[in-house]
């Protein structure tokens, strides 16, 4: 079972080092329009705030079953994460206001 995780591993360390290599050689090999740019902006922003609340919900369960500190503290980190997302998601350029008008995160 080892085995198999650490082949898993090393493909996906693979794949993401080569994704890594092509956002900083090339940034405008895929140019986005300015008006696709705000909607998907949205739409994977809103990706990442499901994400870390979804890890922040299997900490929190993590929690009531046994008392994992280290998982909980980094579910918690998680639910910061998410919140912080979600007002760089609202104060986002394009977006309506948020916090300032004049400030953008």
């Amino acid at each position: 079972m080892t085995h198999l995780f650490s082949r898993n591993a090393r493909w996906v360390l693979a794949v993401l080092t080569a994704l890594f290599i092509l956002a900083a050689v090339a940034p405008n090999l895929l140019s986005i329009e300015q008006h696709i740019y705000l909607p998907l902006h949205t739409v994977l922003e809103i990706g990442a705030v499901a994400v870390a609340f979804l890890i922040f919900i299997v900490g929190w369960q993590s929690w009531l079953r046994t008392p994992p500190l280290p998982i909980t503290l980094i579910g918690c980190g998680f639910f910061g994460v998410g919140l912080l997302d979600i007002a760089h998601l609202l104060s986002f350029q394009g977006m309506p206001v948020f916090v300032l008008s004049l400030i953008h995160i």
